[in-house]
């Protein structure tokens, strides 16, 4: 059952939304079909055995098996373009399938030096390849594609952000090929001979998406989970708490980026005007606000954040916008430079993933589409940089698409797994640092994206939307709290339907593999939950 599966809603139920957390939990592996008479391309992004491996399981269960290195991230002598490979994607005979092979041959960096330009070049080959891959199904029917990763610890929030990108793209794939069978399957740090064997002998996966993570002999799969916390009604909350307390140092920066137009716009005002107090510290808003979109577009985020200083500096805020693009390294680097040779400190930040278009694989342009993600994965490592040393709280707001699996755009669900990824790791590995991701539902009076397709879709899905003050209110209490919740957290309408990404086997085989008790894995029930998370 899926995100649009739940039934019709009793008219009768009073809104409600709780506050959960993914975890890992015990599962059995999807039971795949027999790999005889499948064309496969095994595509090598990283060096390493383990491509080569995949090529010769699959050759022995009967596939005719093609393996190549991808010349624009291996650099190997006799590696293909990443345009010859969708090219043989989409002309290879039979049922096509990809292998797309990730996995680092050491531990994954830290948060602080992982490039997102190196992510940001695998995420657009790999965006090539599923190109080829899926015209190919339009025209000779379904096959399916198999990606591996190595995050660090099977489906960890706490591995390479990267890979956690490559996870997002897979399950937006997957909702928009339910009929295709797509699967991420992360080894952790595994590195055996074995490996290859054990993933070509599940067979292809089943239709639908699939994550599987590999534990020793065993299985993991995500479920979400209510979060016991000390959270009150939202709406009975005092509004700006935690959010701007940074101001009310002399010498401290709050630095706020993203979709700075859009739900964030409401959050900060309504934190300034609940700030008690003087406020000598700075606010910055780092525009522009949009990278995609025309010229009407632009126009519209230019008037609303100028709306934005207006009200902010009426509540007595030191407000600057300034015009900086965070995906440039270089225009970042300066913006840090400056405020360091103005003795002023970073104390917080807040961005907030953009929307971005929702639309096909094959509808969104390249440049659109590549400009959108960077924004967020490289966007979010120089806003990072440009922080420097200082920051103590660091808040990321997105939508649920990643996690939840609704229809949406491959760029926005990879952009919104790497930035979740991003804020977990740097809050494990940074422990002065109180780091948060947040993901919404979608708001009352704000659109889901440009593409009139992908608000259709979730129009028709009668799924509550969160009034605004209520959820400025949320957003004021988790950041508060921040420190005493999970670093990932999605407030979601309740009951809340069953998780859509995780497909794997169904809910009762996954307990049936040492699964912990709890919540039913891929629900999160109102009685779950507890009166503590209901608003």
């Amino acid at each position: 059952m899926s995100w649009f599966d739940a039934g019709p809603r009793e008219a009768d139920v009073a809104l409600a939304f709780h506050l959960c957390t993914p975890v890992s939990v015990r599962c059995l592996p999807f039971g795949g079909a027999p790999w005889a008479g499948a064309s496969v391309v095994v595509a090598t992004a990283r060096v390493g055995p383990l491509a080569a491996r995949f090529a010769r399981e699959l050759s022995a269960a009967g596939a005719r098996t093609r393996i190549v290195e991808v010349a624009e991230l291996t650099g190997g002598e006799g590696a293909s373009p990443i345009g010859e490979v969708a090219r043989m994607l989409r002309e290879q005979p039979g049922p096509r399938w990809l292998v797309w092979v990730s996995v680092p041959a050491v531990t994954p960096a830290a948060v602080s030096s992982v490039h997102g330009a190196r992510t940001m070049a695998e995420l657009a080959c790999l965006r090539a390849a599923a190109r080829g891959l899926v015209e190919g199904w339009e025209e000779h029917g379904l096959g399916g594609m198999i990606v591996v990763v190595g995050s660090g610890g099977g489906l960890d929030e706490l591995g390479d952000p990267g890979n956690g990108a490559l996870t997002g793209f897979a399950s937006a794939l997957g909702q928009e090929y339910p009929e295709s069978g797509i699967a991420v399957v992360d080894v952790g740090d595994q590195r055996s001979a074995a490996l290859a064997s054990r993933i070509v002998g599940l067979g292809r996966p089943p239709a639908g998406h699939h994550e599987l993570g590999l534990s020793g002999a065993g299985y993991l799969a995500t479920d979400l989970v209510p979060v016991r916390s000390s959270v009150v009604d939202a709406g009975s909350a005092p509004p700006g708490t935690g959010v701007l307390d940074a101001l009310r140092e002399p010498d401290a920066a709050v630095v706020v980026s993203g979709d700075v137009s859009g739900i964030v716009a409401r959050i900060v005002c309504s934190a300034a005007e609940g700030l008690a107090g003087p406020a000598p510290g700075q606010l910055f808003l780092l525009g522009p606000t949009s990278p995609v979109g025309g010229p009407s577009r632009r126009a519209l985020d230019a008037v609303e954040v100028q709306a934005m200083v207006t009200r902010l500096r009426a509540a007595g805020i030191r407000v600057h916008h300034v015009g900086v693009d965070v995906r440039a390294a270089r225009g970042m680097r300066e913006f840090g430079e400056r405020l360091r040779l103005d003795a002023v400190t970073v104390r917080t930040v807040v961005h907030i993933a953009g929307s971005g278009r929702s639309g096909g694989i094959a509808d969104t342009p390249v440049g659109e589409w590549e400009a959108a993600v960077a924004a967020e994965v490289v966007g979010f490592d120089n806003l990072l940089s440009a922080a420097g040393d200082g920051v103590r709280l660091v808040i990321a707001h997105g939508s649920p698409v990643a996690m939840l699996g609704p229809p949406a755009g491959t760029g926005r669900s990879a952009a919104n797994e790497y930035l979740a990824r991003s804020v977990s790791r740097l809050r494990a590995e940074r422990p002065g640092v109180v780091a948060q991701y947040v993901e919404w539902p979608l708001w009352e009076g704000l659109e889901v994206d440009d593409a009139a397709a992908g608000t259709t879709r979730f129009a028709g899905a009668s799924l509550d939307r969160l009034p605004v003050d209520r959820g400025v209110a949320w957003a004021s209490v988790l950041a508060g709290q921040a420190a005493t919740l999970p670093a990932r957290l999605a407030v979601l309408p309740a009951p809340v339907p069953p998780l859509a990404r995780v497909a794997l086997s169904g809910p009762s085989d996954r307990r049936g593999v040492g699964a912990t008790t709890g919540p039913v894995p891929g629900r999160c029930d109102v009685a779950d939950a507890g009166e503590g998370e209901r608003t």
